[in-house]
Order: C-alpha cells, then structure tokens, then sequence
C-alpha cells in the first residue's frame, strides 16, 4: 500500500469517519475513497487538496512529502489514538488542552 493510500485511511480513521463521509466531505465519490485508500488508483493533486481539508491534515502530510521526525512521531500518535478506549481518549485531550493552556499563558 501507498504512504498517500495509508495516511487516508489512518487520517479517516482518527476523525472516524467512514468512506462514505469522508467522500461526502471532500466531494468525491465513496468508490474513489475506497481505490485511494486500497492503492489501485492514486488521488490527483485537486482530490488530495480536498482530502487534506476534509481530513484536517496538511497536504504535504497526505502526500507523503513530509517525512521530518515530528511528523512521524506525529503519525504514531494519532494511529495509536485508535486503540484507545474512549475514556483514554478523552484523558489525552484533556492533557493536550492543559498543554496548549500553559503554552499560551508563558507565551
């Protein structure tokens, strides 16, 4: 499978969302969704431009051109996020809105 074929899914998948939400977010078709994401047909640069705002992610992310360290660590956490429970979920985003908190107030 594709980077672009698997940063779609994983990206569809922390937003659960389903193929055909996803589709309908970004103007395409469920069955365009569905060959992006297997790999048997890759995105043209207007689909991935509206993936990328469908799925909030920057779309040199989606595209697979950004590679840099954080961007993988990146990556691993929002796969990961998927096997949480929801009550760990709900834990991690308390913990990134006390972080994004103390950021602003130390400026």
């Amino acid at each position: 499978m594709s980077v672009i074929a698997t940063r779609i899914k994983e990206a569809r998948m922390v937003l659960k969302l389903s193929q055909a939400e996803l589709a309908e977010r970004a103007g395409l078709t469920p069955s365009a969704i569905s060959q992006f994401e297997s790999g048997d047909r890759t995105p043209s640069y207007e689909s991935l431009t509206k993936l990328s705002v469908a799925l909030k992610v920057d779309l040199n992310f989606l595209s697979g051109k950004d590679e840099s360290k954080e961007s993988s660590d990146i990556q691993v956490l929002f796969r990961d996020l998927k096997s949480l429970t929801d009550e760990d979920r709900k834990f991690m985003l308390e913990v990134y809105q006390h972080l994004k908190n103390k950021k602003k107030k130390n400026g």
